[in-house]
């Protein structure tokens, strides 16, 4: 991918993407409640080209969000997945301004979780992960 379209690609998350370390939700396969946090990238915007061009670029998948509203336009939205959220965050990173610190913690987050064995987390993991969560709030609350 051009230079030029990875600058635009983060000119978008800067604009209309969210950068997100958030509580897992919902029950595991053994019915117990989820432990841990989840990152995430989401792009939400009106015009589906554009959501779609990211999905063909990268990967990801898409979908929408119908209004109730008649004069509301339908929204779409763009999220990656696991890994492809690293890698995207790492070539977008140079050209970010506004979310640059939400990246780079997102991607240390990233690449922790992708270098340790997921399949047994210890508490102190679960202790920093939860840190993490807390200081990409406070991020994304002040507006940067």
């Amino acid at each position: 991918m051009k230079r030029t379209d990875l600058a635009y690609v983060a000119g978008i998350i800067d604009g209309e993407g969210a950068i997100l370390i958030n509580q897992k939700g919902g029950l595991d396969r053994n019915g117990k409640p989820r432990r841990g946090v989840a990152c995430n990238l989401v792009i939400g915007n009106t015009n589906e080209w554009l959501i779609r061009w990211l999905s063909f670029s990268f990967g990801g998948g898409v979908y929408s969000s119908h209004r109730n509203h008649l004069k509301w336009k339908t929204q779409y939205f763009w999220r990656p997945n696991g890994r492809l959220t690293l890698d995207i965050l790492k070539v977008v990173l140079p050209y970010l301004r506004i979310k640059k610190p939400q990246a780079e913690l997102a991607i240390q987050f990233l690449e922790r979780r992708y270098s340790n064995n997921m399949s047994h987390k210890g508490e102190k993991l679960l202790a920093i992960e939860e840190a993490d969560r807390l200081v990409m709030a406070a991020y994304n609350k002040r507006g940067k």
